[in-house]
């Protein structure tokens, strides 16, 4: 990485905590410039502890992180056709 790429990736992530979250590119869509800031930016959200709540560079219809459920617990045995076969083939 040459100093002018790390120039473009730094100011990207300054820019998450700067525009809270917002994704705000100042360079024209399809250049190195453009590409960089984002690649900075993308890295400050995924190392954010509150990325899920405060997603709103690329995605206006997210959840919300307080209304996110989890995982269920499966409460019947699910079929598995792959097992089935390989048993049968034995």
């Amino acid at each position: 990485m040459d100093e002018r790429e790390r120039h473009y990736i730094e100011e990207g992530f300054s820019s998450y905590s700067a525009e809270c979250g917002s994704l705000r590119n100042p360079y024209p869509v399809g250049t190195e410039e453009f590409n960089w800031f984002e690649r900075g930016w993308v890295q400050a959200q995924k190392r954010s502890c509150d990325s899920f709540s405060t997603n709103k560079g690329y995605f206006s219809d997210f959840v919300p992180y307080e209304s996110l459920k989890g995982s269920v617990p499966i409460t019947h045995k699910q079929r598995n056709e792959y097992a089935e076969i390989k048993r049968k083939k034995k």
